[in-house]
């Protein structure tokens, strides 16, 4: 069985009419964790009865090039010049390990 996902606001009121099964954990990922998740890690956690498995799912083919921040360019020497990390189009493929 696959559990269900949802996004939901971070209120109480959220919480409660999201509703509880037989009992509610609360996972809090930091920065470095979300940044693992990007890297292709999965975050393991163990409540001591039941462990949860977290990874990140992307169907995203190409992201903003880091380089040129997605503008297509960047200043060298003090000239505008096409980026020749996304030849310009200023995004790159999505990395393999994150799909």
């Amino acid at each position: 069985m696959t559990d269900t996902v949802t996004i939901i606001e971070n209120t109480a009121e959220a919480r409660e009419d999201y509703g509880e099964r037989y009992g509610v954990d609360e996972i809090e990922l930091t920065a470095e964790h979300i940044a693992a998740l990007k890297a292709g890690k999965c975050i393991a956690s163990n409540n001591g009865e039941y462990t949860q498995f977290i990874t990140l799912k992307t169907t995203i083919e190409r992201m903003c090039c880091s380089y040129c921040d997605g503008t297509g360019t960047y200043e060298l020497a003090g000239e505008t010049v096409c980026c020749s990390y996304c030849d310009g189009c200023g995004t790159v493929p999505v990395p393999e390990e994150w799909k």
